[in-house]
């Protein structure tokens, strides 16, 4: 069996991509004040998402595959076990690659297969991930790689971060009217854009020989609204 290659520092995706920035659309004929207001939410993520790899080389494909079956088959059980839903998890993705290994006498070459089953699994109470990661390696795992932290609530908390970005145009756009002897009339046009800062999971050894912990960081989401009001 190959021996596990576990990464112990991963940098996550964000939980939401940045659209890219619109210009105002013009408003010629009336007055108008043109503001930008920014508002952010921070939060501790509660799910986590990760892909694991288990893999074999044998001497056939059925070989191979086999073994990959019985450690895909072992993991499937500890992530059940763990309180992982079936739904939650996903092992459909197959690989077969053909390898050369020592060239034999008289040009001869000794075939060999690499079969390899990607492992998708959802873990909806993150406090298990710790738990998911260490019994996975003990289980034959080859690769854990692409884990991404996020939040159940990331719609709700995408609209509360809108919200703080619409109170702080409003602000401004207040601020400018009233140092112009001015007052704000209806919208004319608004827009908004995303954006988020991406939490770093990395293990973290304590002083002392103390058992290492993972420090999961925080999710940080991010609005910008761009509005256009009428001045009277």
């Amino acid at each position: 069996m190959k021996k596990p290659f576990i990464w112990t520092a991963f940098m996550f995706m964000a939980l939401a991509v940045p659209a890219a920035a619109q210009p105002f659309f013009p408003v010629t004929h009336i007055p108008t004040v043109q503001v930008a207001g920014e508002g952010s939410v921070s939060v501790a993520p509660d799910r986590a998402r990760l892909m694991m790899r288990v893999s074999e080389i044998r001497p056939s494909v059925a070989d191979a595959k086999a073994a990959v079956d019985r450690m895909g088959m072992q993991i499937q059980k500890m992530l059940t076990e763990t309180g992982i839903e079936k739904s939650q998890i996903n092992a459909s993705e197959l690989l077969i690659q053909r390898v050369d290994r020592v060239p034999l006498p008289q040009g001869q070459r000794k075939e060999t297969y690499h079969v390899s089953r990607q492992i998708t699994v959802i873990i909806a109470d993150i406090a298990k991930l710790d738990t998911v990661l260490d019994r996975s390696v003990s289980l034959g795992t080859n690769e854990i790689w692409q884990v991404e932290l996020y939040s159940s609530r990331e719609q709700d908390l995408k609209l509360e971060a809108m919200r703080l970005a619409a109170r702080d145009a409003r602000r401004k756009a207040e601020t400018l009217a009233d140092e112009f002897n001015r007052v704000l009339g209806k919208v004319h046009m608004a827009e908004h854009e995303f954006g988020g800062s991406s939490p770093v999971y990395r293990m973290a050894l304590q002083e002392h020989g103390a058992a290492a912990e993972f420090s999961r960081g925080t999710l940080r989401i991010e609005a910008r609204v761009a509005v256009v009001y009428e001045l009277q």
